[in-house]
């Protein structure tokens, strides 16, 4: 996976310079530093508001519909690592071979497959979803009466998802639970 996630147990498993390590996956990645000058980059996204702008909003759908960087992680250097392979995008597998865009894979001892993590919501009955699979709602309600979302991504803003954010989402919540 491309994720942060995904390079931070690419970091860790390369380490071993004596292991070879092939990487599958997006090779183009976006970058920022986990500080900036003496700040941590959630310090500045909640200073400049960042974290606040509406999936509705202009600059929120721009943002949403651009592809997450890397948080934190040096990416390059790991890419350039003499025991790190990328391989490009997986195709297939077969017993003991892998598919890949740019070469056969054979023998491979182990694979970590860090792919994202996105929910599956398709057992609640009657509930609708977007094409992305995630429910409709408005700010977190509902079409269905008493069932409530929160902590989604883009819920209602792009801190929605973070510790930080879902704070204005819950407050929200509460006083639509209170007043209906």
């Amino acid at each position: 996976g491309a994720g942060d996630s995904g390079f931070q147990i690419l970091d860790e498993i390369s380490s071993d310079k004596e292991r070879k390590t092939y990487y599958s996956g997006e090779t183009n990645i976006k970058v920022l530093p986990q500080e900036i000058l003496g700040k941590t980059l959630w310090w500045w996204f909640t200073k400049t508001g960042f974290l606040s702008f509406s999936k509705n909003s202009y600059i929120g759908k721009k943002i949403n519909h651009s592809r997450q960087p890397v948080i934190g992680t040096d990416v390059k250097e790991i890419l350039n690592r003499k025991n790190v392979i990328p391989v490009g995008r997986t195709n297939d597998a077969h017993q003991h071979q892998i598919e890949t865009e740019k070469e056969t894979l054979h023998d491979i001892n182990n694979i970590v497959w860090a792919t994202g993590y996105r929910p599956n919501f398709t057992w609640i009955k009657g509930l609708e979803l977007t094409p992305e699979g995630y429910p409709k709602h408005k700010r977190g309600v509902s079409p269905m009466k008493g069932l409530y979302f929160i902590g989604l991504p883009w819920l209602h803003t792009r801190g929605s998802a973070t510790l930080g954010g879902i704070k204005k989402d819950a407050k929200y919540l509460k006083k639509y639970i209170d007043k209906n």
